[in-house]
């Protein structure tokens, strides 16, 4: 892939799920867990539906886990913990990020729902990894919309051009694109960095 060497970039904008941690997607959780006597489609559904409201604030988190819970059959603790512990956090990736801080305004851009992402920057220190954190709890939108992107871009007070998205959904990758900023569609730590020395953004 060809990348053009970008010399006016100002920040970097992360994602959380798919990205920071392991795995971003319950079809991949629903395979992980392998529960008997679920159809995976009808469960799969079910689950999204409910993360939908729950990521945007519809529905609260303990909601969230009670229901996803009956669903699934379990108690909502024992779901919580399954869930987050499948989904785990890519700490590999740290260094990375502390490395582009050195140079680079750093955000995070998720659409997660309040409890599991506030455990998560608590257990692994990563306020101090952020500049900027837009979630979509907080702003009642969740990505692939424009809006966010806009609070996003006006927190950071740059220009579209002047930043790069990583995500792991190509939606979320084509409507940065599509209003001006750079994007990287992650697939690996190691994919991520060869992509960002392309760029001209590590060295």
């Amino acid at each position: 892939m060809f990348w053009r060497v970008v010399d006016i970039i100002k920040a970097i904008i992360f994602d959380f799920g798919g990205v920071l941690t392991r795995i971003g997607t319950f079809r991949v959780f629903i395979k992980l867990i392998q529960l008997k006597n679920l159809d995976e489609k009808e469960t799969y559904k079910d689950l999204h539906s409910l993360w939908e409201m729950a990521r945007v604030e519809k529905i609260s988190s303990d909601e969230f886990w009670n229901e996803a819970g009956k669903i699934l059959g379990m108690e909502k603790n024992k779901i919580r913990d399954l869930m987050i512990n499948s989904f785990g956090f890519r700490e590999e990736i740290i260094p990375l990020i502390k490395q582009l801080k050195e140079n680079y305004k750093i955000a995070l851009l998720t659409n997660q729902i309040r409890d599991w992402l506030e455990e998560t920057m608590k257990k692994y220190n990563l306020n101090r990894l952020f500049d900027v954190v837009i979630t979509s709890y907080e702003t009642g939108i969740s990505k692939p919309d424009r809006r966010i992107f806009d609070i996003l871009l006006s927190r950071l007070n740059f220009d579209e051009s002047e930043c790069v998205l990583i995500d792991d959904q190509m939606k979320n990758i084509d409507m940065a694109k599509r209003i001006g900023m750079n994007a990287i569609l992650f697939k690996s730590v190691e994919q991520l960095e060869n992509d960002l020395h392309a760029m001209g953004i590590l060295y």
